[in-house]
């Protein structure tokens, strides 16, 4: 939430355009880590923040979102929980994560092999197809950051009510 507020602010008038009135005040009030924002306001503002990084980047807005926050994640206040060269334990210790984010929702890997591994989102009924753009490029994120090479990550479903999944692949 916080890396996504930053980026609206960083072009306020973009952001103006594009975030709903209501939600203006995130653009001057403190944000604060450990609060919890609704569900609603977050799907919002990755709304809003797909719309102003696509000035920005190449390709996809809201996997460049994702990685971006996974990069933040690894490299912060989150960095014990990556295990360099173990992939898929970082991939679950980032899972079980998942609840200091959200309110709702479980998230669970499983391995597939020794190069792939299946992420199972259940009970979180915000998954829109840019939040599962978001959450491909968090996984990606997470993989490359625990020495993955060339990870790449399919959105297996999302449009399933309560229910999402995605792939992850590296080699």
């Amino acid at each position: 939430m916080l890396g996504m507020v930053k980026t609206l602010r960083s072009a306020r008038d973009v952001a103006l355009e594009v975030l709903p009135p209501h939600l203006h005040h995130y653009l001057s009030e403190r944000i604060v880590v450990t609060s919890w924002y609704s569900e609603e306001d977050h799907l919002a503002i990755v709304h809003a923040t797909g719309q102003v990084v696509a000035t920005m980047v190449k390709g996809d807005p809201y996997r460049f979102i994702g990685e971006q926050g996974a990069k933040s994640d690894a490299s912060g206040l989150y960095a014990s929980m990556l295990r360099e060269g173990d992939i898929v334990t970082s991939l679950q210790r980032f899972a079980q994560a998942w609840s200091l984010y959200h309110n709702t929702g479980e998230s669970r890997i499983t391995a597939l092999g020794p190069k792939s591994a299946r992420n199972d989102l259940l009970e979180f009924s915000f998954v829109t197809p840019e939040v599962a753009r978001v959450h491909a490029g968090y996984l990606c994120g997470i993989a490359r950051a625990a020495g993955a090479l060339g990870p790449e990550c399919e959105v297996l479903r999302s449009t399933v009510p309560n229910s999402s999944a995605w792939l992850v692949t590296w080699r």
